[in-house]
């Protein structure tokens, strides 16, 4: 390489380097860049350049790259005048980023020299011919390799191979095989859920027993929803949009995680991250007896009273009914405990109402199997596109409501531990606080009345108990 003209090389240069995946975070790609780039600049005889590196920052997509905007910045307050790359491709990769920075490179008359490439001088014609030309070659490389990549995870989705990238707790990295005991932990999620437990609740139960994510962190309301909401755990697999049938080995049946679909895809359901609204057995659940009374509908909320004693308000009017909350409590768990330990206890899981959970089970595997002969006679030029639409939205139409139907029927009864139970007082005492709410919801309405003036002694009645 012929070193610049006396003339030229006072001119001050700026190095530019980028690397869009940086995985190891080791910055050897950038460094290999910067290192071609200075021989470079000591061979042309130019002053140590001024060093500008995006790493792990794509020049694709529209990512803010910072270093990029400094370089830019310092070209437009003339402090520089030749830019040194790698390829061009470490520059611009998509075509409006590109013709914005040859404008730009015209108006300032930048030069551009690369080490695998020609120089380009923007200030003529041809030199930003030649940088659209190669900029062409490069977004046509992307977009090759795009459509390879497409291709490649439409065949993995027909395949029914694993989804990669990070590992799933509960399966081992490859994907397609289980690691036991974690899958045991997730199946026991499942079902703490769908017998009422919340998330935190769950995230707790997880922590304490030493279970830590994928990551290495401590389990919370996030990372356990997105542990249950995670079709591969029913054997299936996403892709835009539709489901499909995997070939690794499924932790729970499709019907399970459907029912945990459901549930925290509900729109009405009740989240509570951090409060205390989940800390005692009758908050948000019992009814205020004085507002009942007026046909008005008021939870009651728990609180503590100066002297330390835990109390129910009403959340409508607070100062209208206080009740002590300890006894309360302990009627209701009494009165839970007696109902589900009597002979007919176990008649409260039967749901005359299921529907036949191996015959939805058939309907759905039939209507999946139809979408893909209407999407072959759409392919196959069988069907126009408006009959392929009306054809398709039908089935799936119906197909929703197959699995929303199944996962209506594997909601586990909120009750069958304790129903089945040889010691109902002693699984009630160990049921986490938000199953035994749930069980509560499930069996019973509490309307809390007001215990008369004077009255210091508890009286049961005062404390109004509807079963469901």
């Amino acid at each position: 390489m012929t070193p610049l003209p006396e003339s030229e090389s006072a001119l001050l240069a700026a190095l530019y380097a980028r690397i869009s995946d940086d995985k190891m975070g080791q910055e050897a790609g950038v460094k290999r860049q910067l290192a071609d780039g200075r021989g470079i600049a000591q061979r042309l005889g130019l002053p140590e350049p001024r060093e500008f590196v995006d790493n792990d920052i794509s020049a694709t997509n529209a990512k803010h790259r910072p270093e990029y905007e400094n370089l830019l910045a310092a070209i437009a307050a003339g402090l520089i005048r030749i830019v040194i790359i790698y390829h061009l491709s470490r520059l611009w990769r998509n075509r409006k980023e590109r013709a914005a920075g040859i404008e730009f490179f015209k108006k300032y008359g930048v030069r551009l020299i690369m080490v695998k490439g020609p120089e380009i001088d923007f200030a003529t014609a041809y030199g930003r011919a030649m940088a659209g030309l190669l900029g062409e070659f490069d977004s046509m490389e992307v977009e090759v390799k795009s459509e390879r990549q497409v291709s490649e995870m439409e065949q993995a989705v027909r395949d029914g191979r694993p989804p990669t990238g990070r590992r799933a707790f509960g399966y081992a990295r490859t994907g397609g095989e289980l690691v036991a005991e974690e899958a045991e932990v997730v199946a026991e999620a499942y079902r703490l859920l769908l017998t009422g437990a919340s998330l935190s609740s769950i995230a707790k139960w997880l922590n304490e027993a030493g279970w830590r994510t994928t990551t290495g962190g401590a389990w919370g309301h996030n990372s356990v929803r997105s542990v249950l909401m995670n079709e591969r755990n029913a054997g299936l697999r996403e892709y835009h949009g539709d489901l499909y049938g995997g070939s690794w080995p499924p932790i729970v049946a499709e019907e399970t995680w459907r029912a945990a679909h459901a549930i925290l895809t509900d729109a009405g359901r009740r989240t509570n991250k951090v409060g205390s609204s989940r800390k005692w057995l009758l908050t948000n659940l019992a009814h205020c007896g004085v507002c009942a009374a007026q046909d008005i509908e008021s939870v009651m909320l728990c609180t503590y009273r100066d002297d330390a004693r835990r109390v129910y308000r009403c959340k409508r009017s607070p100062g209208h009914l206080t009740r002590n909350a300890a006894p309360v409590d302990e009627l209701v768990a009494r009165v839970v405990v007696e109902r589900l330990s009597r002979p007919d206890a176990a008649d409260l899981l039967v749901n005359e109402d299921a529907p036949d959970l191996a015959a939805l089970r058939g309907e759905a595997m039939t209507l999946r199997a139809r979408q893909e002969d209407i999407a072959a006679a759409f392919g196959d030029g069988e069907m126009t596109r408006v009959q392929f639409r009306t054809a398709n939205e039908r089935v799936a139409a119906r197909l929703a409501e197959v699995e929303a139907a199944m996962g209506d029927v594997q909601r586990v009864p909120v009750l069958a531990d304790l129903v089945k139970a040889d010691d109902v007082s002693a699984v009630w005492d160990g049921l986490m606080l938000d199953r035994q709410r749930a069980v509560v919801d499930v069996l019973m309405t509490v309307t809390i009345l007001p215990a008369g003036p004077g009255r210091r002694v508890f009286d049961p009645a005062s404390v109004k108990i509807d079963w469901r």
